[in-house]
């Protein structure tokens, strides 16, 4: 098949990885994929001009080089009919871009939605929400995710984001190193990335021993010295850092999976968190700690600290739980789908 993806923009996110492997396994196969992207950038939500025309540039001349691509990334001016070839299939992947795709032509193939997020945090709710009644069959990664979107449409499939082989940690984890603790840096508000440092610079305060990983795309402040901190890492360099942390603080308030919920749980490293997301997905009540807010998030990670018996029987269910994942099982799922 000629499998079109439009996708919002190519610098690293977890959305655009997801689409990328699935561009990826689906060219294995031997299908023929194109990713197009608008040269000039999409708005979003309290963007400034500043940052859309960055962001156009990246789109236009930036050559990403964080994923090995097998297959094609096309920016053009505009997605259209004109511009966008003929296709089997054509899938959106952003509320921007399942307006563009409900324009084009059914020459251009077989249309559906892949959903990832209520992204309400990246534009006006009417207008998100307006993309889900658009009529075009939508993919989406959680049965949360579709319950929200059954509201709007009943045509609505389910395939959980996988793992690889290699995400996976394959050895003994290492119980007698100091303490450590996994944060996620992120701009965005929703993230509670601000929130995290605040319950570790409590910890630090009240006296406890521990190390602090923190890894994210940018990271914008000056950490102590102490603190081990890998900005844009390698897939290699993350997987080794969630090996050498013993929890991860998933701060999200809003969040439709969480990539790293599932990368911790993979590497035996516990995750503390919100009922949300994969979380609310894979939850059996032994395979990760669930808080209401901050408070009880602080109370927990104190609580581990001190009974390393309990931490690692969560780690050990969770990393049960995340071996039911796999991406090979979830794009055999994905193209069942766009085949029918």
């Amino acid at each position: 098949m000629k499998i079109n993806f439009i996708i919002p923009f190519k610098r690293i996110s977890g959305g655009i990885r997801v689409v990328y492997i699935y561009a990826k396994y689906l060219t294995e196969q031997g299908h023929h994929v194109i990713c197009y992207l608008p040269m000039i950038s999409y708005p979003g939500k309290d963007q400034n001009l500043a940052f859309r025309v960055k962001a156009s540039l990246s789109n236009t001349f930036k050559r990403e080089k964080w994923f090995q691509c097998n297959f094609t990334v096309k920016a053009i001016p505009k997605i259209s009919d004109a511009l966008v070839r003929d296709a089997d299939v054509v899938i959106a992947t952003s509320w921007q871009t399942a307006y563009d795709v409900k324009k084009l032509s059914a020459a251009k193939g077989r249309k559906f939605y892949f959903v990832q997020d209520y992204e309400i945090f990246n534009g006006e709710k009417d207008a998100v929400e307006g993309t889900y009644q658009l009529g075009i069959p939508m993919i989406t990664i959680s049965k949360a995710l579709k319950k929200r979107l059954n509201t709007f449409s009943h045509d609505v499939s389910v395939v959980y984001n996988g793992l690889f082989d290699n995400e996976y940690i394959h050895t003994e984890k290492n119980q007698k190193r100091k303490f450590t603790v996994m944060l996620m840096y992120h701009e965005a508000e929703h993230k509670g990335t601000q929130r995290g440092l605040g319950i570790i610079h409590q910890l630090e305060k009240n006296g406890m021993d521990f190390h602090v990983n923190i890894f994210g795309r940018r990271i914008f402040e000056t950490f102590p010295k102490g603190y081990t901190v890998l900005e844009n890492p390698s897939r290699e360099a993350l997987v080794q850092m969630y090996q050498n942390s013993d929890i991860y603080l998933f701060m999200s308030t809003i969040e439709a999976w969480g990539l790293p919920i599932v990368e911790a749980m993979a590497n035996q490293c516990a995750v503390i968190g919100r009922k949300l997301g994969a979380l609310e997905e894979l939850f059996d009540g032994a395979n990760a700690v669930i808080v209401q807010d901050d408070v009880q998030m602080y109370q927990k990670i104190t609580e581990l600290m001190k009974d390393r018996h309990q931490l690692h029987e969560i780690q050990k269910n969770g990393f049960d739980t995340a071996q039911q994942l796999n991406w090979k099982a979830s794009a055999e799922k994905f193209i069942e789908i766009i085949n029918r």
